[in-house]
């Protein structure tokens, strides 16, 4: 039986990964790591001469080839202004993308550094200021294949998702349904009223790498255009005071190289509200994939779409009080 271009992601084989490093005229090493990846398969390996390299192999059918050039295009961009960010490789043609078996894919260079797993006061500066020189640059350009990153596209398109998957159970679905509903209309004013820019769109503590060399953001995978806050928020998220004082540290580091319209401060509860829906889309799109299997094994119980269903409540009630 023949394989589909997705059956090959969900089991990719050790002979698609070293065709993919052959296009950039690499041989590898046998030993490959699969790398902590949900969204799309990144592998470490090592070449024979010693060089160690990072393949990321996109999932199908969510960005098309021009989007992800685009990608590349902006991390090319921030590089050249001297932004720590990780960029892909040129391949043996001169792209940075490359396709094995109707997978699109591209390769890095292997960087030391590991996860930001707090942010301190001496970090926070630091984060803001690397986030202002971002945006700076951010400023500069427009998307013209990546999406617009708001209410529509964090929630609006995540309840149509969920609407075709059919997995929130149908006792909770008119709850749930009508609560994004809402969720939609407190917030798109908001949205509606703030300034977009280029921005790195997922900027959490996993994508920001430390080591003795500094920082390095990694993974623009879901850049897009969107609030300037958005690249903020998800790395101090919490509402308490020493969040709140982290936030004031951040913004500190980010206004000394560009300037902030601090009424986008309202747009961090609307955010996490469609953050809510946007993950649980996310987890019902994706459940059939293996490596999601082990990782969320009750995605399609009714307790957990309960759960998500009372979160969400509770975030709109939050929202009302806010009003």
């Amino acid at each position: 039986m023949s394989h589909n271009k997705t059956d090959t992601f969900y089991d990719l084989t050790p002979d698609c990964i070293h065709r993919a490093f052959e296009s950039a005229g690499l041989e590898l090493e046998p030993t490959i790591t699969f790398l902590n990846s949900l969204e799309n398969r990144v592998v470490r390996v090592q070449d024979v001469e010693g060089e160690r390299w990072v393949g990321k192999f996109y999932r199908p059918g969510r960005w098309t080839k021009e989007a992800l050039l685009e990608e590349h295009d902006f991390l090319y961009e921030l590089l050249e202004e001297g932004i720590p960010v990780v960029a892909p490789v040129r391949l043996k043609g001169g792209s940075t993308l490359g396709s094995i078996e109707g997978i699109w894919f591209c390769l890095f260079p292997y960087h030391i550094g590991r996860p930001c797993d707090e942010v301190d006061p001496p970090l926070a500066y630091q984060v803001g200021h690397l986030v202002g020189r971002m945006h700076r640059i951010g400023q500069d350009g427009r998307f013209r294949n990546r999406p617009t990153l708001g209410p529509q596209y964090w929630a609006g398109q995540a309840l149509q998702v969920l609407e075709k998957e059919r997995v929130v159970p149908e006792t909770l679905w008119p709850r749930y349904r009508q609560t994004v509903q809402q969720i939609l209309q407190k917030v798109e004013r908001g949205f509606a009223q703030a300034h977009s820019l280029r921005i790195h769109g997922d900027l959490h503590k996993g994508n920001l790498l430390t080591s003795s060399l500094g920082l390095k953001v990694v993974d623009l995978d879901d850049c897009g255009t969107g609030p300037a806050v958005q690249d903020l928020w998800l790395l101090v998220s919490g509402r308490d005071a020493e969040s709140v004082d982290l936030r004031e540290l951040m913004l500190e580091g980010y206004q000394s190289v560009h300037p902030f319209d601090r009424r986008q401060l309202e747009l961090i509860e609307p955010l996490r509200a469609l953050k809510f829906v946007h993950y649980a889309a996310w987890l019902a799109k994706r459940r059939n994939d293996p490596a999601f299997q082990r990782r969320f094994s009750d995605v399609d119980s009714h307790g957990f779409w309960r759960r998500e269903l009372e979160e969400l409540e509770q975030q709109l009630r939050y929202l009302s009080r806010s009003d």
